[in-house]
């Protein structure tokens, strides 16, 4: 994900201002500057990008049509803030889904260019693992799924995991996870990086798809007050 530029308001005619608006605030929910459940200030916003308030709420309704923000009246626009039933639905989901990438990515191992990308991403993984933060881990989590779906090489199936918005789910519950289970998480990562390596569809498909199973199981644990109700 490229982050937008921000340290300059925004220009150029109205439609562009609308798109330019949408990108910086996608990015900023994306990389967790605004967390779920926050409400964006349009007083502040108008004033950090330079922008009346017309071309900030198109923005808003774009986020909206995309699942990123809700808009509720008498408050404005809110970063979405998943239910735990809504989160564990999706996480059923990407059991499949997912684990179809996994499958498909391993099978095209054989490709000497998806070969390397997927080594890359590896090492980049290793390194990010260095540092034991919840930070570092959500990257790492988010680099890991992304390069499969991307090596999947299936269109159609990555337009559907990217209408999970999965960035959402990372961060809503970043805080509630502890070391033990981002270690767990870790060695799982682990498993299906090397299954998709060896070029083992069937096992790489596996070991997602139970990756996710047990993050679905501890969603499942979590306190109340990581959801909505």
């Amino acid at each position: 994900m490229i982050l937008q530029n921000t340290d300059h308001p925004v220009t150029g005619p109205r439609g562009e201002k609308v798109n330019q608006l949408f990108l910086r605030l996608r990015d900023a929910v994306f990389s967790g500057q605004y967390a779920p459940g926050q409400r964006l200030i349009e007083a502040d916003l108008t004033r950090d990008h330079g922008v009346s308030r017309g071309p900030l709420r198109e923005a808003f309704r774009q986020l909206a049509a995309d699942g990123l923000v809700e808009i509720i009246p008498n408050r404005g626009a809110v970063v979405r803030r998943l239910s735990r039933k809504a989160m564990e639905d999706l996480f059923l989901i990407r059991q499949s889904l997912e684990g179809l990438a996994a499958s498909l990515a391993a099978a095209n191992m054989a490709r000497d260019d998806y070969r390397k990308r997927f080594r890359n991403a590896a090492k980049t993984i290793a390194e990010l693992r260095k540092t034991k933060t919840p930070e570092k881990f959500t990257q790492e989590n988010a680099l890991l799924h992304q390069i499969i779906v991307e090596l999947a090489d299936n269109p159609q199936l990555a337009a559907l995991v990217n209408q999970l918005q999965l960035p959402l789910i990372r961060f809503q519950i970043r805080s509630a996870l502890n070391q033990s289970h981002r270690d767990q998480s870790s060695k799982e990562h682990d498993k299906i990086i090397k299954a998709i390596l060896a070029g083992d569809h069937v096992r790489a498909g596996a070991a997602m798809h139970q990756h996710l199973k047990r993050a679905s199981k501890q969603i499942a644990m979590l306190d109340d007050s990581t959801f909505i109700r």
